[in-house]
């Protein structure tokens, strides 16, 4: 088996002295798709926020093992921080975009990462998610469903290491989550990238997982192959949540 490509040991985290997460402990590796379910407040933003070091844990650690680059164990300095963090790639449930068209938000996030991409590999990864019409709009004026296609085009063209995704098909049509499906299944399988997504939507971890994680109340409840966890869940406040009880 492949070494992890990032891995939380008993992570805590309190905000305002109330504990969030504790003792969350998971691996994820290169070419996987792991989902991390669970209802709003649960915790699953906050951990992507402090796995692309937007946020500090407050307890335990993170160790870091992407490919041409030394191990990091919870990163001292900015320049650990950066160097880390252009491995990476976070798309929120409201995307960011910069002001300027869609095309030059593409563009962008190049030199941002150190990078650089030319005109046709931005209009190439627009054609991808089906938005290359759209090139010339402004992209703060693009609706929901639009911005996250864009978020996903700029994934394409980074090809990061580690893809952190909070909710991102929640302003997709059913064209749009076909799309976004599948543009995962390419990266993870052809580029190696390693996936983390958080969702709400048990369908669509279903589909697209190899492992599944309930967090409930900052828990890590269960964590399994996604045919086991669905089919033979080991917590009852597991088999309730996947049957639509609901959880308290």
């Amino acid at each position: 088996m492949q070494d992890p490509i990032v891995k939380l040991e008993a992570l805590n985290k309190t905000i305002d002295d109330r504990l969030i997460l504790e003792s969350i402990s998971f691996s994820a590796f290169p070419s996987e798709i792991l989902t991390i379910i669970g209802p709003n407040g649960s915790g699953k933003t906050t951990i992507l926020r402090i796995v692309n070091l937007l946020m500090e844990g407050s307890k335990g650690s993170i160790v870091y093992g992407f490919q041409g680059l030394p191990s990091i164990i919870n990163p001292k300095n900015e320049k650990e921080k950066i160097l880390l963090q252009r491995q990476m790639h976070l798309i929120f449930q409201k995307p960011v975009v910069f002001s300027g068209s869609v095309l030059e938000n593409c563009l962008i996030c190049g030199p941002l990462r150190g990078l650089k991409f030319t005109r046709k590999e931005a209009m190439e990864a627009l054609e991808r998610v089906e938005i290359t019409h759209l090139y010339r709009q402004s992209a703060n004026t693009l609706s929901g469903g639009e911005m996250t296609r864009l978020a996903l085009a700029r994934a394409w063209l980074i090809k990061p290491q580690l893809l952190l995704l909070d909710e991102p098909s929640a302003n997709l049509d059913p064209q749009g989550i076909k799309l976004f499906e599948e543009l995962l299944g390419v990266m993870a399988e052809e580029y190696g990238t390693g996936i983390v997504l958080v969702t709400q939507d048990l369908f669509e971890a279903r589909r697209i997982s190899k492992r599944v994680g309930l967090l409930l109340h900052g828990h890590i409840i269960e964590l399994q192959a996604t045919p086991d966890f669905f089919n033979k869940p080991q917590k009852e406040a597991t088999k309730q949540f996947i049957s639509g009880a609901l959880v308290l």
